[in-house]
């Protein structure tokens, strides 16, 4: 097994992520542009995610516990949990497919202007 393996081997184990200034102090014989180079084209094939940005960046395995990564708009990268993710893929559907839910009309009937409210104080 060639070292830059056993590098990604150690990335997508880790548990919470891991920096290259991690990886090249555990692995001083490698450059950390050869490391650079090498996560890059990982990330690039999607074998690996990169969170965060400049020295804080880290590099996780696609299938990590604390959730699926997904991109916001700005490009960075966001963890949701699995409840999270079920709510974004729902409200993601277009309105047709999704179930069309009511207000309870007693409610809004029972409704008093300046003597009831809708929201406790």
């Amino acid at each position: 097994m060639t070292v830059l393996s056993e590098i990604t081997r150690a990335v997508i184990e880790s548990s919470d992520g891991i920096t290259i200034s991690a990886l090249a102090e555990l692995h001083p014989a490698v450059s950390r542009r050869v490391l650079q180079r090498h996560f890059k084209d990982l990330v690039d094939q999607k074998e690996i995610v990169a969170v965060g940005n400049g020295r804080g960046r880290k590099y996780r395995g696609r299938g990590e516990p604390g959730g699926d990564i997904a991109q916001n708009g700005s490009g960075n990268a966001i963890a949701f949990s699995a409840d999270s993710q079920e709510v974004l893929d729902y409200v993601s559907q277009p309105l047709a497919s999704r179930t069309p839910v009511g207000y309870p009309f007693d409610f809004l009937d029972e409704y008093q202007p300046n003597r009831t409210y809708y929201l406790s104080a």
